[in-house]
């Protein structure tokens, strides 16, 4: 996974005949495409979207969660509600970077934004929203956004404690903010990666997440790391979970040619084989058929195995992306 301070790189070029809506432009071009919706499709004269398309685009169709809690999605323009206000926008990006717009049309502002590496675009545009809606509409000014230093952990004495695995102890320690784990070349800081995740920003353990999970009651119970997976005290369920031997064969990295998604890793864990994406994000896979799974984000897609050689797949294809084999360690 990417850390905050690395370098960065050029983004892989790539040309797409897709036509899927997608917007190539910077991010000046992106406020002014923003503002054709805060005009209700009018820039200046003529009227480019008429009010029945206008209508449409910002429908309340189905609901997103990608669009905030209570989003919908309409023909292209997703719809949800800031501060008992009704706010429309998009997310989106490129290999690289993303970006994020939101408006609010009763009040005639809006904010958009890009972001390269790592970070939420949609942070910035909220809180940029926020300040414009009251500059117009008058009250006082938003609090500004709490600070992000990943190092800060807000509920750290959560996670503090031994965790076991067959031959296996990891120690966590919490001091205020900051949460430790005990390793061989001393202490090491956790970084937030989102809710009950962290990075390790030490070789040999930078690879993966680290990852709890809670019971019924909120208490952390347990702890993952590739295919590492840890318990503590309070864990109550089966400590010894077998899977199919020939789930043995899939595990490993893979590669494709595929700039969105570059690679992916297969782990086994607790009797279940986990999808590792590269940015960190992981899911089950779900069996289905004989070599088939269902891939963690759900809905149709599909994750197969084949070409096994020495009792290793060769080729992982995801809903018809394949995915090579590649011998890191």
């Amino acid at each position: 996974p990417f850390r905050r301070g690395d370098a960065l790189v050029p983004a892989t070029w790539l040309e797409t005949n897709t036509g899927d809506g997608c917007l190539a432009l910077p991010v000046t071009d992106l406020a002014a495409y923003l503002r054709l919706f805060l005009n209700r499709g009018y820039v200046m004269e003529p009227q480019v979207l008429t009010e029945e398309n206008f209508g449409l685009m910002t429908a309340h169709v189905i609901n997103v969660s990608w669009a905030e809690p209570g989003g919908y999605y309409g023909y292209a323009i997703a719809t949800h509600e800031i501060d008992g206000r009704a706010v429309i926008g998009h997310r989106g990006g490129m290999v690289g970077y993303a970006t994020d717009m939101k408006g609010d049309v009763n009040a005639g502002v809006g904010a958009v934004a890009m972001v390269n590496g790592i970070g939420d675009p949609s942070e910035f545009t909220t809180y940029a929203l926020r300040l414009l809606q009251t500059s117009v509409l008058g009250g006082d000014l938003p609090d500004a956004p709490a600070s992000n230093d990943p190092e800060h952990v807000q509920n750290a004495a959560d996670y503090a404690g031994v965790y076991r695995s067959e031959g296996q102890e990891v120690k966590l320690t919490a001091s205020g903010q900051f949460l430790r784990l005990e390793t061989d070349g001393g202490p090491v800081r956790l970084e937030t990666r989102g809710e009950d995740r962290f990075h390790i920003p030490r070789p040999g353990f930078n690879r993966f997440l680290f990852s709890f999970s809670r019971n019924e009651q909120g208490e952390v119970i347990q702890a993952s790391h590739g295919s590492d997976w840890h318990i503590n005290e309070r864990y109550e369920g089966l400590t010894a979970i077998d899977h199919p031997d020939a789930w043995g064969a899939y595990t490993g990295h893979y590669r494709s040619h595929n700039p969105w998604l570059t690679n992916l890793r297969v782990v086994l864990r607790a009797g279940q084989l986990m999808l590792v994406y590269s940015g960190g994000d992981e899911g089950m896979l779900c069996p289905l058929d004989d070599g088939v799974f269902a891939a963690p984000e759900g809905g149709p897609e599909r994750v197969r195995f084949d070409t096994v050689v020495d009792g290793k797949a060769l080729r992982l294809n995801y809903s018809g992306n394949d995915f090579y084999r590649f011998f890191t360690k």
